[in-house]
């Protein structure tokens, strides 16, 4: 399966250089040369939270599951769970949880 392959090298590359040291997926790799520091940013968290437990269910990987708690750690942070417009965040939460 192409499809398949593509889409964990896709989360591999995202694993091993946006991943953040506490929760959630960071804006960029390096803060090197930057204004501002990497941060984690909303709506690329609720993509990879969705797409790492896709991935999850299909492989049974450890690493998406990994991915996927790490990212749903920084959403279920009270500011930005209920920060509207929150369906992309219940969701990402309803998916995992198997719905």
């Amino acid at each position: 399966m192409l499809w398949l392959k593509r889409a964990e090298a896709a989360a591999q590359y995202c694993h091993a250089n946006f991943l953040g040291v506490e929760a959630g997926l960071v804006t960029a790799k390096s803060t090197v040369g930057l204004r501002f520091a990497p941060a984690p940013e909303r709506d690329e968290n609720i993509n990879m939270a969705r797409f790492a437990n896709a991935l999850f269910r299909v492989t049974k990987n450890e690493t998406y599951r990994q991915m996927r708690e790490q990212t749903m750690s920084y959403l279920a942070e009270s500011s930005i769970a209920r920060k509207a417009p929150t369906a992309g965040v219940l969701l990402a939460e309803r998916e995992i949880d198997g719905h």
